[in-house]
């Protein structure tokens, strides 16, 4: 692992160790003794370790964080409790298993769920728990219900099946103060294998079934799968719209001009202007807000899920769709939250 990828002072991040303290402690254990052994793992803020450490002061401690947390760790925690570096301590390179791992590893893309996997190899038998702060759309995004590719990566990863228990909390906005525009979540993983069912923790406005409709079809005829012809393009940038902002579904720009004008690394291609502008209003419009919630996690534009479609009416759409009338009505109620006010 490349330890110098690992160097973030998180307890700049958090302005209150209670809070941060408080993230965890309902699924802490609690009467451990000192046959047990904790491995506190990047928990970087002082006030929160010797919280945790008061759950179960006759446990073993060992704390790993980087080393401008932990000098200030070294002088007020006892001297029974071991401080590394993370330059010190690699899960790769110790044989130490623990009674229970808490932990918060960097988000540098797919490096906490790395750390994670091997975590878990050293939790000491079935009684044993990682509680684990750690982003997790890979469990709660509503793209485990229909696409193929998120599927298999999160059935591949090793701690998807000894997952006990997902809370969602904030986003890395909120909690940390910084430019962490993902939900986070605490997570509880043992050593016993779980049946993966890789829908569990998906929460959706509309019922699966029709997500399922709905998405199978936009991923079947999306930007990337149909042929376009035309001399009028639209261009569609990568990355629109902030996580916990008003703009967070649009993946255009405010007024059709600016759009016009934008880069974009894909560009929808339409035989007429009329066709263009159209494509534009439907994508800003509620109906097609309603559509952009059901994939999008981050400030990423996903083409693969914009169908190559735009709808003048709700009937036009359920044609499309070939959705039944309930479902209509639940599309309806569904898209009144995106209805400017």
């Amino acid at each position: 692992m490349d330890i110098s990828r690992l160097q973030i002072d998180q307890s700049k991040m958090l302005a209150s160790g209670a809070e941060y303290f408080k993230l965890f402690e309902k699924h802490l254990p609690t009467g451990l003794d000192s046959s047990k052994t904790v491995l506190v793992y990047e928990i970087c803020n002082l006030s929160c370790i010797k919280k945790i450490v008061s759950l179960n002061p006759e446990a073993k401690y060992i704390v790993v964080g980087s080393k401008i947390c932990n000098r200030a760790l070294k002088m007020v925690l006892s001297k029974s409790i071991a401080v590394k570096y993370l330059e010190e301590f690699d899960f790769k390179e110790t044989d130490m298993k623990f009674d229970c791992i808490i932990m918060n590893p960097p988000y540098d893309k797919n490096l906490h769920l790395r750390i994670l996997d091997e975590a878990l190899e050293h939790l000491k038998d079935e009684n044993s728990l990682c509680i684990n702060l750690s982003p997790i759309p890979r469990l709660t995004s509503i793209r485990n219900l229909y696409d193929e590719k998120t599927i298999k990566r999160n059935i591949k990863t090793k701690s998807y099946s000894k997952l006990k228990t997902v809370e969602q909390i904030k986003n890395g906005i909120e909690l940390f103060k910084a430019g962490i525009q993902q939900h986070l979540g605490i997570q509880v993983y043992s050593t016993i294998t779980h049946d993966i069912d890789i829908e569990k923790y998906v929460e959706s406005e509309l019922p699966k079934s029709i997500v399922k409709k709905i998405m199978h079809k936009c991923m079947a005829y999306s930007l990337l799968n149909v042929k376009q012809n035309g001399k009028f393009e639209l261009p569609i940038s990568d990355i629109h719209g902030h996580v916990g902002a008003k703009d967070f579904l649009n993946i255009m720009a405010l007024t059709y001009e600016k759009q016009l004008q934008s880069a974009g690394r894909i560009k929808a291609k339409f035989l007429t202007e009329e066709d263009r502008h159209n494509f534009y209003i439907f994508w800003m419009s509620p109906l097609g807000k309603l559509l952009v919630s059901l994939w999008k996690v981050d400030t990423n534009v996903e083409h693969r899920y914009i169908p190559y479609a735009w709808f003048n009416n709700i009937n036009e759409f359920v044609k499309w769709f070939d959705l039944t009338l309930e479902e209509q009505k639940l599309i309806e109620s569904a898209m009144k939250k995106y209805e400017a006010k």
